[in-house]
């Protein structure tokens, strides 16, 4: 799928560098130069997800936020919230308003990605299980989780066993593998899997990394099971999503 991706931020110059590393990952993409143009540009052109920075003149990118999760056509919109802005207060109020995904800036293009990658896959599993129904403490809770379960992923991605990965988050084995199928209805298996997966894919996309090194830097230990996985997961070999920078 053409994923369209808009982008709300008064910078020009991170405006036209978002733009351009989006593009050159194959996402179709347009921009907005705050909330007001944003929410118009929504109801025009009706994206996939939304990149929005806070801090804008006319409208800022809560009051857009809010717009987008109170509206009863757009509330199912992932909105991620790119922002320099990193107190506790701005990042639960984001949180709490409905923000799917919160990337610091400067961004890191791998990071930026990554987040991008993750919930575009999951607007798609939600529209096929016909699931619209938005619930604020529930969306909260599910993204505090799914931020410990990630960091923990991450922090220990050359041993990320699933006694390993809950000793970490302080839970039992048992008692991960039921929130995981709670918040995602994927097993551990299959969720550590997919985020390997994503995260090898956002290195590929940002440039950073060929093949071989985004294998190793996402915890695969054999290159071709890397290949065969990446192209059942995404229908395309891994080398037809290097970007040459």
């Amino acid at each position: 799928m053409n994923y369209h991706v808009l982008v709300v931020e008064d910078d020009l110059g991170i405006r036209e560098t978002l733009i351009d590393l989006l593009y050159s990952c194959g996402y179709q993409v347009s921009s907005a130069i705050n909330g007001k143009d944003g929410w118009e540009k929504i109801q025009e052109i009706n994206p996939h997800l939304v990149v929005s920075d806070i801090m804008m003149p006319v409208m800022d990118g809560l009051r857009l936020l809010e717009l987008v999760k109170s509206s009863t056509i757009y509330h199912h919109l992932p909105v991620l919230i790119l922002t320099a802005k990193v107190d506790q207060f701005t990042r639960w109020n984001s949180f709490t308003i409905g923000a799917d995904a919160y990337v610091q800036k400067p961004f890191d293009a791998v990071e930026l990605l990554f987040q991008i990658n993750n919930l575009l896959a999951l607007q798609e599993s939600i529209l096929l299980r016909g699931d619209m129904d938005f619930d604020p403490e529930i969306a909260i809770k599910k993204h505090s989780f799914l931020s410990q379960l990630n960091e923990a992923i991450r922090d220990n991605m050359n041993e990320s066993t699933l006694d390993k990965i809950a000793e970490s988050m302080n839970l039992s084995g048992s008692g991960l593998q039921k929130k995981i199928k709670h918040y995602t209805s994927h097993t551990f298996s299959d969720y550590l899997k997919r985020y390997k997966l994503s995260k090898a894919k956002a290195l590929l996309q940002s440039g950073k990394c060929n093949v071989s090194q985004s294998s190793q830097m996402s915890g695969f230990k054999n290159l071709a099971h890397f290949s065969d996985s990446f192209k059942e997961h995404f229908g395309l070999p891994p080398s037809k999503v290097v970007v040459q920078t």
